[in-house]
């Protein structure tokens, strides 16, 4: 059935697959395909993270340890945690099963191989792309994870190579297509890109709004390409909009912000500001305070008015105890926008750890009157804030609302 894992036969298999479990719930084999094919979709997903939701439901339902017994369900697994970004526990969870069990897929070997090129570990990632390179029948999916690798290892010649053969044997397959798409917006042959395009076009995407989204940033560097930068803004924020895209925006992160056209160079200084936000966070997971403060500095400095750049500096000097600093940064850009409730809630956090808890109250004076009011994070923020006013009852009654 799943011959070319295009998102229409990930469609026919999920109805198929849940249909089988509902008539006999005790079908664990379709239960363990359904979640796979699921996994698989989740990119596909308007709703990702609800669509991750389900995937770690019917995970959840199969059991603890059912990964090192059944393929189907590691493979589900390990595409689940590619979806959240946790490439490293791929890598180790890929590790112990193979300490357990040589048996393997194409498409578990593909989890492994994205989760290798993620944590930077090229030596073992070129072992495993050479390995798939040798098989028979190498399906589309398999086809993207072995040119992914030579992309970033810039192995222009390999990732040519392979994409021919990819192209050869999937002439259909819009997602060896989009990499071609790369390929020729890369090396600037604007015929070859309008002919790929045109191609995905003509094969409506297969439906898939991810694949929409990444043929939207290819169309509008596309038109950039052409000297039509008004166009090329217009669509690369449609594809921005639709999915966020950490590859469009590195490319956009290279480029300076000298264009005439100042959309563009809103869409360049908020791709450069992302990327120090990326490192920022980054830096905060792994306990590197200073790097992780430069980085949140940096992304303020490139890009002043974008939001999100203003509010992971706060939280960060937070963090670290600079609660003035933060506060200040976050009441500037309050001034110019006064109705940012997600501001202003972080505001109150903020206050609420300095204990300057006159200015906190008169910002839940405020928000008391909004619909955040029902939100968890309210309530959580509040029952830190009767706390430190010595209210513990108001302060146990806020815990109970969480």
């Amino acid at each position: 059935m799943l011959k070319n894992y295009s998102f229409n036969e990930l469609l026919e298999a999920a109805k198929l697959f849940q249909s089988s479990y509902e008539h006999d719930e005790k079908n664990k084999k379709a239960l363990s395909y359904l979640t796979l094919v699921y996994s698989l979709m989740i990119m596909h997903a308007k709703d990702k993270t609800h669509a991750a939701n389900t995937v770690f439901k019917l995970l959840q339902l199969i059991g603890e340890g059912q990964e090192f017994q059944n393929i189907e369900v590691l493979t589900a697994k390990c595409y689940f945690m590619l979806y959240l970004g946790k490439y490293r526990a791929v890598k180790l969870l890929m590790d112990k099963y193979k300490t357990i069990n040589r048996k393997v897929t194409p498409l578990l070997y593909a989890a492994y191989l994205k989760s290798l090129i993620e944590v930077g570990d090229l030596v073992n990632a070129k072992k495993v792309a050479e390995q798939l390179e040798q098989l028979k029948n190498i399906n589309p999916h398999v086809y993207s994870a072995i040119l992914d690798f030579y992309r970033v290892n810039s192995s222009e010649k390999e990732y040519w190579l392979n994409f021919k053969k990819a192209i050869t044997t999937h002439p259909k397959s819009v997602q060896v297509l989009l990499h071609g798409a790369y390929y020729f917006v890369k090396k600037q042959d604007k015929e070859r890109v309008e002919e790929i395009l045109d191609r995905i076009k003509a094969l409506n995407f297969e439906k898939s709004r991810h694949y929409y989204s990444l043929y939207l940033s290819y169309l509008g560097e596309f038109l950039a390409l052409k000297k039509k930068p008004n166009q090329a803004a217009l669509i690369l924020t449609e594809a921005l909009e639709l999915e966020e895209n950490r590859e469009l925006r590195i490319r956009l992160a290279s480029l300076n912000a000298n264009a005439q056209n100042q959309k563009i160079n809103a869409l360049i200084l908020e791709s450069k500001s992302i990327t120090f936000i990326n490192d920022s966070q980054k830096y905060v997971e792994s306990y590197q305070w200073d790097l992780a403060l430069t980085k949140a500095i940096k992304a303020n400095e490139v890009y002043p008015k974008y939001y999100p750049a203003v509010l992971n500096l706060a939280k960060v000097q937070s963090r670290l105890g600079y609660y003035d600093l933060a506060i200040k940064n976050l009441e500037k850009y309050r001034k110019e926008n006064p109705n940012n409730l997600d501001l202003m809630m972080e505001l109150l956090k903020i206050y609420t750890d300095a204990y300057k808890l006159n200015a906190a109250g008169d910002i839940v004076a405020m928000l008391s009157q909004t619909d955040m009011v029902n939100s968890e994070y309210f309530s959580r923020t509040m029952a830190d804030y009767y706390e430190k006013r010595g209210e513990l009852l108001k302060s146990i009654y806020g815990y109970s609302r969480l």
